[in-house]
């Protein structure tokens, strides 16, 4: 054999890459049909995912397991209509059990049944904040489908969590709802984000510390700021205060019970500089362990891509978004001010769970940095791919769960 002759057969592709390729190909195409669809106006992505976690509620509910720590206390607050719930827990999550009470009865169907409702609404409120992103089609359906491939979303918000979840909520269609002002200056949209922001704030009230960060974040913008009507903030307030005044009246008379959950971040007296390096590491950790998943599915799109151009065209177009520069904002002083307060505080202890504010828009940050990396989509469809086999291994987890295994 020539040397020409040995060149052209190393540079020839090899069986295994060609089916690979020929493998990949295939993924592709019901991908792409997927989520270029659309049925009665609504993406067909959203309404996979909506399928398939009603197909696990059922599962669940064929699984009758006794309740878990969260359902147990849901099952003994939601007893009526309260402003809140034994010691200071805030009411809303426990409103819409009650709620659903009247449709599934008084027992652990009406839980069970609230949490799905409420995952269901969260990725609805994706949804509305992927298209407040300007994001359609393969963009889309990876800003959905890549939030099933964060773990506290696409694992254990379908089983586990009550007033974190509507907390999550309330919190992505405040930011949705924000991004949105970003663009139209409306005197009624600023009044829906008093009432979103109260509803937010009446589920964890550790969403103040997102709501304030995302204002700021609004505030450091010079074209978001232009959008603002005149009356804008004073419609908030009020809208707010309207729905805040009573609920709050209530909690003031119960202000000595918010310790109750100061075990949870598991302080430690001792040496500062251990102390420090304990939460960090543990901070660090828990930010991983949200995010992972989903920025190792991203790095396999960006493989697809030919040379390294796309990737600095991604972040050049981070910049060219108000919308994405409002978000992005926003998680970094999230995230800062919970760093500072860890290791101001001494807490070691680190829920991946409390990230939920910071965190999980990076699902849709993740589909519009891809979208512009790859324009021909196929980086988003390796996340839509992956994404729904994730939300297909849960279904088929429910489903041995329902037997009795696991």
């Amino acid at each position: 054999m020539t040397s020409i002759e040995t060149r052209q057969a190393r540079s020839a592709p090899s069986t295994l890459s060609s089916r690979l390729t020929a493998f990949a190909d295939a993924v592709d195409r019901p991908v792409r049909r997927l989520s270029s669809a659309r049925f009665a106006g609504v993406p067909a992505p959203l309404l996979a995912i909506l399928a398939i976690l009603a197909a696990n509620f059922g599962l669940i509910l064929l699984d009758g397991r006794p309740p878990s720590a969260d359902d147990a206390e849901q099952l003994s607050q939601a007893t009526g209509w309260a402003l809140g719930y034994t010691g200071v827990q805030p009411p809303v999550h426990t409103w819409i059990v009650v709620t659903l009470q009247t449709l599934f009865g008084e027992g652990l169907t009406a839980v069970l049944a609230a949490r799905w409702f409420v995952v269901s609404a969260f990725f609805v409120a994706m949804a509305g904040l992927c298209r407040a992103l300007g994001l359609k089609g393969d963009a889309l359906g990876a800003g959905l489908f890549g939030a099933f491939l964060l773990p506290q979303i696409g694992w254990e918000a379908q089983r586990t969590f009550s007033h974190s979840l509507s907390a999550l909520l309330f919190s992505v269609l405040f930011i949705a709802i924000l991004v949105f002002a970003t663009r139209v200056r409306s005197l009624a949209l600023w009044a829906s984000l008093g009432f979103v922001a109260a509803f937010a704030l009446l589920s964890k009230y550790n969403t103040a510390l997102l709501i304030g960060c995302a204002f700021v974040a609004f505030a450091s913008l010079s074209d978001a700021r232009r959008m603002m009507p005149r009356f804008g903030p004073v419609a908030f307030m009020a809208m707010a205060v309207v729905i805040l005044a009573a609920p709050v009246s209530w909690l003031l008379d119960r202000l000595q019970t918010l310790d109750d959950s100061a075990k949870k971040f598991a302080f430690v007296e001792g040496e500062p500089l251990w102390t420090a390096a304990l939460g960090l590491g543990n901070y660090m950790l828990a930010i991983a362990a949200y995010v992972a998943p989903l920025m190792l599915v991203a790095l396999l799109g960006l493989l697809y891509l030919e040379g390294r151009g796309g990737v600095s065209v991604a972040f050049a177009a981070f910049r060219t978004s108000t919308g994405v520069r409002l978000i992005l904002r926003t998680m970094l002083l999230v995230l800062s001010i919970g760093l500072v307060l860890i290791l101001a505080s001494g807490a070691t202890a680190v829920e991946t769970y409390w990230l939920h504010p910071a965190l999980v828009m990076s699902a849709p940050l993740v589909a519009f940095a891809l979208d512009r990396a790859d324009p021909s989509g196929h980086a988003n469809r390796v996340v839509i791919a992956w994404g729904l086999v994730a939300a297909l291994v849960t279904m088929l987890v429910f489903l041995i769960r329902s037997f009795g295994v696991g």
